[in-house]
């Protein structure tokens, strides 16, 4: 019975121990690497969300052209399909404008 009341006790402590959180109180900060680490990552980043626009401008383009096309030729299963990649083009649109706004929110609800 002392063995069963015991390991009884080892459980009720390991239920009963709070787990530490290592990254309470931490917060990212990029500025620890040095101003030029700090200016060299957000002009990577923009440079990079300047090709992203760019890319989904030339999708865009280029999904307009092949509805307008199929539309004036009257095929139905291209007008579908061409509907779909622009639908697809502005949602990337918005979303990739929306990026400051989306990683706001993800870092608001985590933090």
């Amino acid at each position: 019975m002392s063995a069963l009341h015991a390991l009884h006790d080892a459980a009720h402590f390991v239920v009963a121990a709070e787990p530490t959180n290592p990254f309470n109180g931490v917060v990212p900060d990029f500025t620890v690497f040095g101003a030029e680490f700090n200016t060299a990552w957000k002009k990577i980043l923009g440079g990079l969300w300047a090709l992203a626009f760019a890319a989904i401008a030339a999708y865009c383009v280029s999904a307009t052209v092949k509805f307008a096309s199929a539309k004036k030729q009257g095929y139905e299963h291209g007008i579908t399909e061409s509907a779909r990649d622009l639908k697809n083009a502005g949602i990337a649109a918005g979303v990739c404008a929306g990026l400051p706004i989306i990683f706001s929110a993800i870092l608001s609800v985590i933090g």
